[in-house]
């Protein structure tokens, strides 16, 4: 990811390595990763999923209160047809890898 900054695989490259990162409970990284994220490319398809994955993170780590207004977040960023929308195009590109 450092070696091509602007390659357009980046967004989706920043979203696996926090599942990655969720995956292996290395929790804070995970979350460090979601927040770059959605700073870096507030407006990519993955964003929807990120803020999600933020707030799920979040209450991993046992932090409710602040988990809470992660997923609220999801409902005041993103639209239901936006949110469905990318949801069927990062299913789409996940399944084709």
């Amino acid at each position: 990811m450092k070696d091509f900054p602007q390659s357009e695989y980046l967004q989706e490259a920043n979203y696996k390595l926090g599942q990655a990162y969720f995956a292996q409970n290395k929790l804070k990284e995970a979350l460090e990763s979601y927040q770059a994220l959605l700073a870096r490319f507030p407006d990519t398809k993955v964003a929807p999923q990120a803020q999600f994955k933020i707030g799920e993170v979040l209450f991993k780590m046992k932090r409710p209160a602040d988990a809470l207004p992660a997923f609220q977040g999801v409902i005041q960023n993103f639209d239901d047809r936006e949110i469905a929308a990318r949801r069927n195009t990062s299913s789409a590109s996940v399944t084709s890898s």
